[in-house]
């Protein structure tokens, strides 16, 4: 076995670990914590910049967000599992200049996102890697009081919509 597919095989057997690591109480956190980012007024606007990068990702069939990829399943579950699963904090070191005029998101679409909370909120793949990236830079979500990890899910899905104005397709 070359010495990148041991690599990859370790990968995978820790985040198989992680992911059963992952309690019901820490799924119920996240979901809480997603729910309040996007129910929060304060939001709004980037929440319309999430709905314009997810209706934009959700065209190609193989991003997440397809209702191809999902098999009929929630492509906005699906982008917020990918805002999750991608996240990196060492990303959000300087705050890039956006355009601030875009109106907020409509009542439908913070309707759609809340319905997908917990769909998003089962996946432990996505909680494990979000939780992998936090613990690198800030110790483990535990220690994270209810703000923090907010500004975390606020700041992961302002680099969904970031990757979509940068055009990563992945």
């Amino acid at each position: 076995m070359a010495r990148i597919e041991k690599e990859g095989a370790a990968d995978m057997a820790q985040l198989k670990s992680e992911k059963s690591a992952v309690t019901e109480a820490l799924r119920l956190r996240m979901e809480k914590s997603l729910t309040a980012v996007i129910s929060s007024p304060e939001n709004s606007t980037l929440l319309k910049r999430v709905q314009i990068a997810y209706e934009h990702r959700r065209q190609f069939p193989w991003l997440f967000e397809s209702d191809e990829y999902m098999g009929g399943g929630n492509g906005v579950a699906g982008a917020l599992r990918w805002a999750l699963s991608w996240y990196s904090p060492s990303r959000n070191q300087e705050a890039s200049a956006r355009d601030d005029s875009l109106e907020g998101a409509d009542l439908e679409w913070v309707g759609q996102v809340t319905a997908a909370v917990p769909e998003a909120a089962k996946d432990d793949t996505a909680i494990s890697l979000f939780r992998r990236s936090i613990s690198h830079e800030q110790g483990d979500i535990k220690n994270l009081n209810d703000d923090e990890l907010q500004k975390q899910l606020v700041l992961a899905l302002r680099q969904y919509y970031e990757c979509r104005e940068d055009e990563l397709y992945i």
